[in-house]
Order: C-alpha cells, then sequence, then structure tokens
C-alpha cells in the first residue's frame, strides 16, 4: 500500500512546490536564482519528500492492519481504496486515517495551487507587452495542465464517496 501512497503524495506536494518556483520566477523573475538557490531546492525536496513519508508511511507502519478472505484485488495496481475493502481490523481507525491523509493531501495543495496561479495570472495581467506575456504563460500552462490531470482524477477517486458500482470507474481513472 505503501508503494503506491507514498509515490503519489510526493508528486502532490512536488507539483504544489514547483508552483511555489512559478509563482517566484514570475513575481521576481531577476531575483528568482537568489530566492531558489541550490540550498531552498534541496530543502524543499527533502521537505516534501519527509512530509509525504510521515503522513503516507508511518501511520500504515504504525496501525498494522490485518487483512481476510481472499487477497485479490479487482484492480490494476495495489490501489488503497481497493485494499481497504479488505481490512478487518480496527476498521474506523483505517478510515479515519485515509481521510487525513486525503485531506492533507489534496484539499491543502490543490487551493494553493489555484490561489498561486491567480497571483500568477494577475502578475502576468500587469505585463503590458503581449509577447512578455508569453513565456510566464507558455510555462505556467504546461504545468496547470498536469496538476489539473493529476489532482482532479485524484480529487475525484478520493474525495468523493464509496459505491459499489464504483470500483470499475476506478480502474478506469
Amino acid at each position: 500500500m505503501t508503494t503506491s501512497l507514498f509515490p503519489g503524495m510526493t508528486e502532490c506536494l512536488f507539483l504544489a512546490v514547483m508552483v511555489y518556483d512559478r509563482f517566484v520566477a514570475n513575481s521576481n523573475p531577476l531575483h528568482h536564482t537568489t530566492f531558489m538557490n541550490n540550498q531552498v531546492c534541496i530543502q524543499l525536496a527533502l521537505g516534501t519528500w519527509a512530509s509525504a513519508f510521515l503522513v503516507a508511511v508511518l501511520p500504515i507502519i504504525a496501525i498494522p492492519a490485518y487483512y481476510y478472505g481472499q487477497n485479490i484485488i479487482n484492480h490494476f495496481t495495489c490501489e488503497i481504496q481497493a485494499l481497504l475493502k479488505f481490512i478487518c481490523s480496527d476498521t474506523p481507525v483505517s478510515l479515519s486515517l485515509g481521510l487525513v491523509i486525503r485531506i492533507f493531501t489534496l484539499s491543502l495543495t490543490f487551493p494553493f495551487v489555484l490561489i498561486s496561479y491567480f497571483y500568477i495570472v494577475v502578475i502576468m495581467l500587469r505585463i503590458h507587452s503581449v509577447p512578455a506575456r508569453l513565456k510566464p504563460f507558455s510555462t505556467c500552462v504546461t504545468h496547470l495542465t498536469v496538476v489539473t490531470i493529476f489532482n482532479g482524477k485524484a480529487i475525484y477517486m478520493y474525495l468523493k464517496l464509496q459505491s459499489k458500482e464504483s470500483q470499475e470507474e476506478y480502474k478506469l481513472f
């Protein structure tokens, strides 16, 4: 379970860190290398990995899960939603743990990304030259597309109510 949860959470946090980098680059383009030097980049990367480890891996290690019944998962990967259906040990703790993980990862990072891009758009609209707007616009649109696809899929899969009919839907996503 941690092999799919940890990288996914790390990716979500890295996308938020990349938005911060884009915000700094667009708000202070001449000072970008001063603010985002190698030491800051290493600290942001280590902080992202450490946060994902603390939120995704440690609780799963601390609360052992016992599975019952067949151990064949009706999914392409070891997806957490499919695994939670087999847990027979202290289900409320597991469900609340999953909710905390989802809220931390998706409900905090996605609004941060949207608010940051709102400010980036405001900064871009202050640029009077249309050709000068194209450079920050081109770098931000590609990143925003990736963030929307990644977080949109994750929000749809993990923050909506679970049902028996949604099993095939999850495999599609």
